[in-house]
């Protein structure tokens, strides 16, 4: 008796997958996937990270990048929640906002409570100090 053995190629390469102005439901793959999105002002046209957005990251050491820009157009602060992660392990924010007065006005909230599996954030080019902690990433 013979026994055959199939070898299956399972796609290892990393993923770069982009979030657009619509509900998105993204799946990575078995590499360290790039994902892509910006906040653009207060959820302003441009932006593509929005509530109710889906990224399951898959295997690999998966990265979700937010690029804020714009000004806040409201007189509070903008809180992004229900955004909902599984099995991303990193959350990069990039602050290109150049407001500077650091009152409640400008800040943009990110509400990571959604967001299950997170190792690392960080917030690069600050204008202002930013204080992440594990429910809400401030920029």
């Amino acid at each position: 008796m013979t026994t055959a053995t199939a070898e299956v190629a399972i796609e290892r390469s990393a993923q770069t997958l982009k979030l657009t102005d619509g509900l998105d439901s993204l799946t990575g793959g078995f590499g360290d996937d790039k994902i892509g999105g910006v906040l653009s002002g207060s959820g302003a046209t441009g932006t593509t990270v929005a509530p109710g957005d889906s990224i399951e990251g898959g295997a690999g050491t998966d990265t979700l990048t937010i690029s804020v820009a714009g000004a806040i157009t409201t007189n509070t602060a903008y809180t992004l929640s229900a955004v909902q992660t599984t099995d991303v392990e990193k959350v990069l924010i990039s602050n290109f906002d150049t407001a500077t007065g650091g009152s409640t006005e400008e800040l943009n909230i990110i509400d990571a409570s959604l967001m299950n599996g997170v190792e690392t954030s960080v917030s690069l080019h600050q204008a202002r100090q930013v204080t992440p902690h594990s429910q809400a990433l401030r920029t």
